[in-house]
């Protein structure tokens, strides 16, 4: 990882068996930032643009046979000035792009996505639905932290776990059985591996009532900085 404006210098290790290695070129997603025709070979890439990128080099041999490196990944920052809290509210400085509803075991054909109020509970089975328009945090940013507020109106002394959707879904459609109209889970309440990801974002115990935050975790953060870098991943989280 490295902060604009970075200068990243580039090594390669490249030898031939039969003959000799006439040069290592070196790129950058794709697109060529430097050639060296000795060795030790290596180029040094200055004022990358922010974001995540994939470095290889190919080295070419004395009969023209070349072979490519494996990929590295390495990310830019953005650099400079103070982090930005930026905060995703319906109604709130003009933000539309919150959308949520509940899905419910003993009410699998109905949809909540209306309902001011949303329940989570583990009997009957009901889970709630949340996601969140990014479009405003600009390509490259770096998340360092991330949460949710809620105002809790029923506490509870059990755990919650909040997990990514895998797939798209539609707050005014989806059901216990559906994702949307149409489109069922693979299983009912979005239980499938192709609904939902593995691994808890983040668990909480709301044993008060008021607003009440949950911070994620680094997985959280990392799946957040996924949605930005890849706003078509963004399903939210259940």
């Amino acid at each position: 990882s490295f902060t604009e404006p970075a200068t990243i210098a580039i090594a390669a290790a490249a030898s031939d068996a039969d003959g000799s290695v006439s040069r290592v070129d070196f790129y950058a997603d794709g697109n060529p930032i430097g050639t060296d025709n000795t060795s030790p070979y290596g180029v040094t890439w200055n004022n990358p643009a922010a974001g995540p990128h994939v470095l290889t080099a190919v080295a070419t041999d004395n009969q023209d046979a070349s072979t490519t490196s494996a990929p590295v990944h390495v990310t830019v920052e953005v650099g400079g000035g103070t982090p930005v809290t930026i905060s995703f509210q319906n109604g709130v400085n003009g933000y539309k792009g919150m959308e949520d509803t509940q899905i419910r075991s003993n009410s699998p054909n109905s949809n909540y996505g209306a309902a001011t109020t949303l329940d989570a509970d583990g009997s009957p089975d009901t889970s709630i639905l949340m996601k969140w328009n990014l479009a405003s945090i600009p390509s490259g940013a770096v998340v360092t932290a991330a949460s949710i507020t809620v105002r809790v109106s029923n506490r509870s002394s059990q755990s919650y776990e909040f997990y990514a959707l895998k797939r798209s879904w539609v707050e005014g459609q989806a059901t216990w059985n559906q994702a949307a109209s149409g489109a069922n889970w693979q299983l009912a309440g979005a239980n499938g591996s192709n609904d939902r990801e593995a691994t808890a974002l983040a668990s909480v115990t709301w044993n008060a009532t008021g607003f009440q935050t949950v911070t994620l975790t680094a997985a959280g953060l990392a799946k957040v900085q996924s949605w930005i870098d890849q706003p078509a991943s963004n399903h939210g989280l259940i």
